[in-house]
């Protein structure tokens, strides 16, 4: 009984002291914060100094309504014979957003890009969101989505995949000739999409993952050397 006793009088004795020392040291803040003071002045007329445009880069994720029953809406009175929604599209525009990336975020972790392009795509449960993944858009509705708002494509791909899925994505994207080439041909685009921005992984982290990325990134530029790979 006595020991217990003696605990709660340490304690309480120990909360005194904090609490003192709280007041001294607000008491410090206070007289220190009324002898120094600070200012800020802006020279309006000073020279505008240059930055680099894509800091204000943009993100899109299959998640919620950013994509289907945002910009992206099939069948609505608001959408196009494409499925984008008009109203939703020219408010983009006028943000002038200079990259957008896509298509995640944690999506990405489940996403397959074959699954999403031409006339047979396959739908699937997207298990970091939970929901129904329709897969009616994808890399050819993002490249169309880019150019009507007049932003650079930006890729992520899924780390969890293969580095050969990967690199095959770069071919499809920017190759003339070749097996994944012919697919986009096949698919109703001519014309490389020329993406030139890609990255590897979402909030990703360790060594495994840095030793994939190296990996990936020596791969997908073995297809289109004049690509910029980055990671999360």
């Amino acid at each position: 009984m006595k020991k217990i006793l003696m605990i709660k009088a340490r304690t309480f004795l120990g909360a005194m002291a904090i609490g003192v020392m709280c007041g001294f040291v607000a008491s410090d803040v206070e007289s220190h914060s009324k002898e120094h003071q600070a200012s800020i002045v802006i020279h309006k007329d000073a020279p505008a100094r240059k930055y680099d445009p894509m800091i204000f880069g943009g993100f899109i994720e299959h998640l919620g309504k950013q994509i289907y029953g945002g910009f992206f809406e099939p069948g609505s009175p608001l959408a196009d014979e494409d499925g984008f929604r008009l109203d939703v599209i020219e408010a983009i525009r006028e943000l002038k957003v200079p990259v957008i990336r896509w298509p995640g975020g944690c999506f990405v972790d489940s996403y397959h890009w074959e699954k999403g392009v031409g006339e047979d795509r396959q739908p699937y449960d997207d298990d970091r969101w939970g929901v129904r993944e329709p897969n009616t858009f994808g890399t050819h509705e993002f490249i169309e989505l880019c150019r009507r708002i007049g932003a650079e494509p930006y890729i992520c791909q899924n780390s969890l995949a293969t580095i050969q899925e990967m690199a095959d994505w770069v071919a499809y994207c920017n190759n003339t000739t070749g097996e994944y080439p012919d697919l986009r041909k096949a698919n109703g685009h001519p014309e490389p999409f020329e993406v030139a921005i890609w990255s590897v992984g979402n909030e990703k982290v360790g060594k495994g993952y840095i030793d994939k990325v190296r990996d990936t990134a020596a791969a997908m530029k073995a297809v289109d050397p004049g690509i910029q790979v980055t990671c999360s």
